[in-house]
């Protein structure tokens, strides 16, 4: 996937192995959808344990009122069950892989 600085990843890296190099101005997502196609996913629930916000649920549920469309999970899906699209505020839209 492409690295869309959410800094997620230097966030939860228990070793702070990853150091954020480049500080961007943050881009505000404005808007955002994430789908999980449970015909694909494969229960791995790697998507529960990194979502930052706890968002997915145990029966792989995603709360919109709680998701921000990071793209945590959609990265992390072994199988490519989970696709991520949102809208920054500088009308730049991200999502397809």
């Amino acid at each position: 996937g492409k690295c869309i600085m959410c800094e997620t990843c230097a966030s939860y890296c228990p070793y702070d192995a990853i150091p954020i190099l480049v500080s961007l101005p943050k881009k505000k997502v404005v808007e955002g959808i994430t789908q999980i196609d449970k015909n694909i996913c494969v229960k791995c629930m790697l998507c529960v344990k990194i979502c930052p916000h706890k968002a997915i649920d145990d029966d792989i549920n995603v709360d919109p009122q709680k998701c921000v469309h990071c793209g945590a999970c959609e990265h992390i899906c072994p199988v490519n069950a989970i696709r991520v699209w949102r809208r920054f505020d500088n009308g730049v839209e991200l999502g397809e892989r």
